[in-house]
């Protein structure tokens, strides 16, 4: 597997980013965030971040069919100088299994996990625990699957992809007034989209 070493992506582009995850965004969709944000919502991380916790969650009724079998090769990643520290991490999910094994400081992270047999119905479970050190980046969840519950009578339905996601964005000091309304613009523009 082929680990990206992306660059800081211009304030501008995040805030374009972001406008058309709104847009594209379906309430149906699994909802991953952190925690200490809400969903859609990232997180502003003072700069420099120097071992940030960041608790990433997600909400399996808010997948199709109204849960989740599991989750498979969830990958969160960094951008710009920051790094994913050695301590604080732990993967919360049941019965999870991470890459690379064992962790150690580096540009990204891949979990698997969730209860597959069962499944999970919840408005919100943990997926992982991490800390980030740097003055400048994003924390993007990139890419990953799940099964949805779109089964008969809420059973194994289909394979869905996670939406790409930034989770946490630790901006240039001086950054942060205009990170921060570029995140309350795409909180506001989602309410108007699930309220249309």
């Amino acid at each position: 597997m082929m680990h990206r070493t992306p660059n800081a992506m211009p304030l501008f582009t995040l805030l374009a980013a972001l406008i058309t995850l709104a847009g594209s965004a379906s309430a149906s969709d699994l909802e991953v965030w952190e925690a200490t944000s809400s969903p859609g919502v990232p997180r502003l991380i003072v700069s420099p971040a120097t071992n940030a916790a960041i608790d990433v969650d997600y909400s399996p009724v808010t997948a199709e069919g109204g849960g989740i079998y599991g989750l498979s090769e969830v990958e969160i990643t960094v951008t710009g100088n920051l790094t994913i520290d050695a301590t604080g991490f732990s993967c919360q999910t049941f019965g999870c299994l991470w890459s690379p094994f064992p962790f150690a400081a580096g540009r990204s992270v891949i979990v698997s996990g969730a209860d597959n047999l069962t499944g999970e119905f919840s408005s919100t479970q943990d997926l992982m625990g991490l800390t980030v050190s740097g003055s400048l980046g994003h924390v993007v969840l990139v890419t990953g699957r799940y099964l949805d519950a779109a089964g008969i009578a809420q059973s194994i339905g289909n394979i869905q992809d996670v939406d790409v996601t930034v989770l946490a964005t630790v901006p240039e000091p001086g950054l942060g007034l205009t990170v921060g309304m570029g995140a309350a613009l795409l909180a506001t523009l989602k309410r108007i989209r699930r309220k249309s």
